[in-house]
Order: structure tokens, then sequence, then C-alpha cells
């Protein structure tokens, strides 16, 4: 049996990869944690874009040194003045998340996290994009309840999910008449360009990832993003954090990569990730001179009705905000917004009413307007803590 839960602070990124096999051993006991929150992973996301930031993960671990809870960290300051912990975590990739085993007490390792808080080196815990609504961040949420630690919430946006029921004729036969014929029309109009070939690297080899990654981000760059100047090969050093990122998932065979083709030219292109059955859309992208003939969608209903086929895959998950080309093949959606805790530390209780004093004020003074959540009423206002309502289940999603 697991002896007494204590909790302890790994300060550095040598502390993080000293213990990355017990780190990861808890991610894997961790339900439903992407690749990207697993030690290694996470030290290069650090390196890549916070190497000046104080980093620190608070971990809840028994006697024998086995991990119960984590939750890494990195100083951010917001208002120009005031840094606070946020998760490594950003528009181009996730990295970090909160780990808990979901074989043990989870509550009961929750509880020391938060006990633990002010031992944090910031007053306050920013975390934007989680799901605080959600069973894990909602225990967290208790925990922090019960250990007097306030904290305030907000929705951002809804991230669409694919059921991979394995019934692909009757997901199919959900989708609108128009989203069909797009991608009926799409197809066809590619089949009349030349010759369309849908290619699934499951397990790239490590010689030929670079030129695969290439070729696929040569894809998004003739983009509407490469026009814009947001296309990775624009972005300086983001290949380079792509390609490293996609050495270390391909080895644990958690990458994959889908391109379609032309006449063997790719010109739709999707960088995923998998793991405990779930398919992660990091990024997609395709060749604006194809726009007439839709292949982000073509490419998406052959790799989807491969998925369907694979017995070991459960979920698609789109990531990002839920716009309306994702929610055309989404068939439920989950919500991710803010919350902000104090850890308990001196200056935690005036700086959580100045929070909620700027959160108040700034939508009516034009400077923060939140994502509009579609047919879900207003995101819920930024009020003092009280104990958590039960979680919300994902709500469904009528494809459209």
């Amino acid at each position: 049996m697991p002896g007494e839960l204590h909790f302890r602070l790994l300060g550095s990124l040598d502390e993080l990869r000293r213990e990355s096999v017990a780190w990861d051993d808890l991610w894997r006991r961790t339900q439903s944690a992407m690749p990207t929150a697993q030690a290694e992973l996470i030290a290069q996301w650090v390196e890549h874009f916070a190497p000046q930031q104080r980093f620190a993960a608070a971990v809840v671990e028994d006697e024998q040194g086995r991990m119960a809870a984590a939750l890494p960290l990195i100083g951010v300051t917001v208002g120009r003045v005031l840094e606070v912990g946020q998760l490594p975590s950003n528009c181009w990739s996730p990295g970090g998340d909160l780990l808990v085993d979901s074989r043990a007490d989870a509550d009961a390792a929750l509880e020391v996290l938060a006990a633990g808080l002010p031992q944090l080196p910031w007053p306050l815990l920013w975390l934007d994009e989680v799901e605080w609504n959600g069973p894990l961040w909602y225990a967290f949420r208790q925990a922090a309840w019960h250990a007097d630690r306030d904290y305030s919430t907000h929705h951002q946006f809804d991230v669409g999910v694919i059921d991979i029921d394995h019934d692909w004729p009757a997901y199919e036969a959900r989708w609108s008449g128009n989203h069909r014929r797009s991608v009926r029309v799409g197809l066809r109009r590619l089949e009349e360009e030349g010759d369309v070939q849908f290619e699934a690297v499951h397990y790239p080899r490590r010689e030929d990832l670079e030129s695969l990654l290439r070729e696929g981000f040569e894809v998004e760059d003739r983009s509407w993003k490469g026009a814009e100047g947001s296309s990775v090969l624009k972005s300086p050093g983001m290949f380079e954090f792509f390609l490293r990122q996609a050495q270390s998932l391909a080895e644990r065979g958690q990458l994959e990569l889908y391109l379609l083709r032309l006449d063997g030219r790719p010109i739709a292109f999707e960088y995923c990730y998998v793991a405990g059955g779930v398919c992660y859309s990091h990024k997609l992208g395709y060749d604006q001179q194809y726009a007439r003939c839709a292949p982000g969608l073509v490419l998406r209903k052959m790799q989807l009705e491969q998925l369907f086929a694979d017995d070991d895959r459960g979920t698609f998950n789109t990531l990002g905000i839920l716009c309306e080309t994702k929610a055309k093949w989404s068939t439920r959606a989950y919500s991710v917004g803010r919350l902000v805790v104090s850890t308990g530390h001196e200056l935690s209780p005036l700086l959580m009413h100045a929070y909620r004093g700027w959160r108040y004020l700034s939508p009516r003074l034009g400077r923060h307007k939140d994502y509009e959540r579609p047919k879900l009423g207003a995101a819920p206002s930024p009020e003092k803590a009280s104990p958590p309502a039960e979680p919300a289940a994902d709500h469904a999603f009528q494809t459209a």
C-alpha cells in the first residue's frame, strides 16, 4: 500500500528530467493526458518558448517516491508588473497539464497539492484554456475550496470532439446535406485535376521525419498563414521546435502525419499526436491554389474513415477554438476557460479582488471580449469562489 502523501517542488528542468521516469509513469496513469504533458516534451517547450522564465513543478508523491499528482508551471508577467504561475502552453503547442493518478485516491492527492500551493513562488496561478468544468479540474477546484484557496473562472471557448464509434456509415449520415456535398464536390474536382493519393504515416522513421515535416509545413506555408507570415516556416525557430517535438513523439509511437497528394505533390497536411486511443489534431494546412477543391475537407474525410476502421481509436480531438468548419465534423464539444487560483501568499487576497474588478470592468471598457459561446448562453460571471457544482458533461453537438 502507498504511504502517506507529501508535497514537494521541482525547481528546474534538470530536476524534471531527473524525475522523468516517475513523471511519465504518472502521465500514463492520468486519464486522457495529452502526449505533450510528458516530462521531456514539457522541457522542450520551456527551453524553446520560455528559457528565461522561472520553472517550478508542484508534485505530490508517496513515501516510496511514486507520484500521485503534478502541476508544471512557468512564471509569466501579466499587467507588466505581476508575475503569476502559468501552464507551459501557448498557441503554437500545448505543453504541461495537471496530472493526477486516476487509479488511486485522486481527491487525497489533490488535497495535498492544494495545501502545498503557498510553497510556489507566485501569489496567483493564471491557468488559461483548461477544461475547468471537466472531472479533473473540477476535483482540483474542489480541493482548492477545501484548502481555503480562492479562485475565479470564466469560459473562453469550446473544443470540438468526434466520437469514433466505428460505424462510419452512421457517422457520415449525420452530416448535413451541404457538408456531404462539399466533400463530394471537392474530391471530384481533385480527381479531375489528377491522381489523388492519401498518405497516413503512423510510425515515421527518424531518418524520414525531417523531409516529411518540411513537405508538410511547405503546404501550410502555401496557405493563408504563409501570406500573413504566421506559418511555421515563416516563424523563426518554429520548424526546429516542431522537428524536435516530432522526434520525441515518434520515438514514443505517438506521432501521426497525414498528407493528401495530387500527382505526387502534397496539397494538404496534418500533424497529429496520439495516446490512449485519442488522436489530437495539432496543425492542419492546405495549398491555397486548390481551395476550390476543398483539400482540407477531403483529407479530413479520408483520415476519419481510416480512424473509424481502427478498433484501437476512440476519439478525435480537434483542439483549438470550435469554428464553423470544425463544428461540421464534431459530434460533441467541451468547454475550456481561465482558472485563476490564489496560492495563499500574503498578497493573494488583494490580487484576487483586483482581478475580479478587472474582469468586471474590462468588457465594458472594450479592453477584453470573451469568445462567444454559440447556443450555450453567456459565459459564467467571475464571481467569488463557491463550492464547485457537479462537473458538466460534454454537450452534444449536432453536426451541421
